[in-house]
């Protein structure tokens, strides 16, 4: 062990959809006719006020923000989504931490990635259709505090950073090089169908349904699908080559565009991006863990396992990949304004035998009209854990059943012991008590009082299914190994 206590968690704020304009909570006002003393739409300046009334330390270390800034991609939108993310760079500065002063390079306070709303779909060439996100992109940048997906053509501005002090990589791509379209042929029918409707306008009696229709009609001809270049992926494999990075940091992919089915009651044309399967397992194998999406309007957070298909990975622990997928609320056409705050903690030790584990904790906070109130949402480990309480469980328990076979009655009675351990173990995890840093003691203390040894019982998520996790067993339990105690895989 190297330390005896944890550095603080790295806070990210994750916003997505603010929808600037039109589709802002705000019935009826666009941008251009909100109260000439306001300058944001009711829930962006909900989120500002809440921002500016933390303290340092709960200021986000990151705010990530996932696409659709604005509505229709005007250029009045873009224009306040600019002055939001300049005025929201004020009070993110005021954070102290030694590793933005220690940083070899400075270090982003914002990342954001475009949405399909980001596009001018009245016009026709992709670029141009970008043109008001690249600029604005562009003009927040000032030397590397808000980086994005996407700039103008020809930018060398970065597109990632590598937090390197913390062990973690945030790397943006652009889900939207296939949106902003319509469909021809629905787009003609639509057109007739409108010619004809106009010439009957005055002998329809359920006017008011059929103009709905029609509008919803209008929709079926956009398209807006989700899509990942292949040469965007390919030009995130040689980054990581090029600058050496490691796939020991815990790394973030972000995008606009959900990568899995969202568990939500709408239905969508395109369920997810369309290339999924292909961009998941291409994450997957590069060695990413998480992804951050929006677009759906759904908080949600799911985990996938993907086993690689290359039959020369030299270990387990690179055979088997584990992606954590969490999608936002939309911010701006909700009326709780909601968003998410993701924690890290111990990150330095993903992907690593040290304890402690890396933990993820997801919290959605909330507005109720006057202020935030946060809701605890997801903890997960993103890496094995072992707990000083877990020679208490195994004592208790075990998992031979061949011990306990015809003696339910003892079974029951050392469940019910066990309960009070799993609390304790639960409360060392929420809490990450320094104390958790002791677990090797502890556990050589006991390793006496073990009859067998199962694997699942010290593990969480992944880490039975590591090579590294297979020799840490085998060392931590060399005891037992040299007096004959099996070691079991099994469950």
């Amino acid at each position: 062990m190297t330390s005896n206590q944890t550095k603080p968690a790295f806070l990210i704020h994750h916003l997505s959809d603010l929808h600037i304009g039109p589709s802002g909570y705000e019935p009826g006002k666009k941008i251009d006719n909100l109260e000439p003393d306001r300058k944001y739409p009711r829930n962006i300046e909900a989120y500002l006020n809440h921002i500016k009334s933390l303290d340092k330390s709960q200021l986000p270390d990151l705010v990530i923000i996932t696409g659709d800034l604005t509505t229709c991609a005007t250029k009045e939108e873009m224009q306040v989504a600019e002055k939001f993310i300049q005025h929201l760079l004020v009070p993110l500065r005021k954070k102290d931490t030694s590793w933005r002063n220690n940083a070899s390079t400075k270090p982003p306070y914002i990342m954001i990635v475009p949405g399909n709303h980001d596009l001018d779909w009245s016009k026709s060439d992709y670029d141009a259709k970008v043109t008001e996100y690249a600029r604005l992109a562009d003009d927040v940048y000032n030397d590397g505090e808000v980086i994005s997906a996407l700039y103008p053509t020809n930018s060398k501005n970065p597109i990632y950073y590598d937090f390197e002090e913390l062990n973690l990589l945030v790397y943006l791509l652009n889900t939207t090089v296939a949106g902003g379209t319509f469909d021809p042929l629905l787009t003609d029918i639509h057109e007739k169908i409108i010619i004809a409707f106009n010439q009957a306008k005055s002998a329809i009696k359920n006017i008011n349904e059929v103009e709905t229709a029609l509008k919803n009609l209008e929709k079926q001809t956009m398209r807006d699908p989700g899509y990942i270049r292949k040469d965007d992926l390919l030009t995130l494999r040689s980054i990581m080559k090029t600058n050496k990075i490691p796939k020991s940091r815990f790394a973030i992919a972000v995008m606009h565009h959900n990568i899995s089915s969202v568990p939500s009651e709408d239905i969508e044309r395109f369920d997810a991006i369309v290339n999924a399967g292909y961009v998941k397992h291409a994450l997957a194998d590069i060695g990413f863990d998480m992804v951050l999406h929006g677009h759906r309007h759904h908080a949600h957070c799911c985990h996938e396992r993907f086993v690689s298909t290359n039959e020369s990975e030299p270990h387990f622990d690179e055979f088997i990949r584990d992606l954590f997928i969490v999608g936002a609320d939309s911010l701006g056409s909700k009326e709780l304004a909601p968003f998410l705050q993701l924690e890290l903690c111990d990150i330095s030790n993903a992907h690593s035998e040290n304890p402690p584990a890396s933990l993820f904790k997801l919290k959605q906070y909330n507005y109720n009209g006057v202020g935030y109130h946060q809701k605890p949402w997801v903890e997960e480990a993103v890496n094995q854990i072992l707990h000083p309480e877990i020679s208490e469980i195994l004592r208790a328990i075990g998992r031979s059943l061949e011990h306990f076979s015809g003696r339910e009655p003892l079974v029951r009675r050392r469940i019910q012991h066990l309960f009070p351990h799993f609390q304790q173990l639960h409360s060392s995890t929420v809490g990450w008590n320094p104390s958790a840093l002791e677990w090797t003691e502890k556990f050589h203390t006991n390793l006496k009082h073990y009859n067998r040894i199962y694997a699942t019982d010290v593990q969480v998520r992944r880490s039975a299914s590591t090579f590294h996790f297979d020799n840490y067993i085998r060392k931590q339990f060399n005891r037992l190994l040299k007096n004959k105690i099996p070691l079991h895989f099994g469950s």
